[in-house]
């Protein structure tokens, strides 16, 4: 029986009259500083979760982020409402101006539900 250093694997030990067996990688030391150091617990900590991502999937991409404010997004439903009245008149008749009256009713009752929630709040705070 020969000697073999550990480093090269208890395998040679036992199967020394068979066959080698495979050769398991050479074992690397590094010593401090010799490689490169790589920042990983940011990485580790802000990593996203499953439901993270589903939730940033689920997120609406918004292009006018300004008619969140509850006072900017009435003053645009009025404006929308007006251009939407104005080209109601033009349209002569068809399913357009059907569709068109139809948005309109439904941009007038979104105006009524928001005077109604005003007038309710208005309530709540006087007691």
């Amino acid at each position: 029986m020969k000697i073999t250093p550990f480093d090269r694997g208890i395998e040679e030990v036992l199967w020394e009259n068979k066959a080698p067996p495979e050769r398991s990688p050479e074992r690397f030391f590094p010593v401090p500083g010799e490689s490169p150091v790589e920042a990983r617990l940011p990485e580790l900590l802000q990593a996203p979760s499953l439901e993270d991502r589903f939730l940033s999937s689920l997120a609406p991409v918004m292009g006018h982020r300004e008619i969140t404010v509850p006072a900017r997004f009435g003053a645009v439903g009025e404006g929308a409402l007006d251009r939407l009245r104005g080209i109601l008149e033009k349209v002569e008749s068809g399913e357009d101006r059907e569709a068109l009256g139809d948005l309109v009713k439904l941009l007038e009752g979104q105006r009524d539900l928001r005077e109604l929630l005003t007038a309710y709040r208005k309530l709540l705070v006087q007691g």
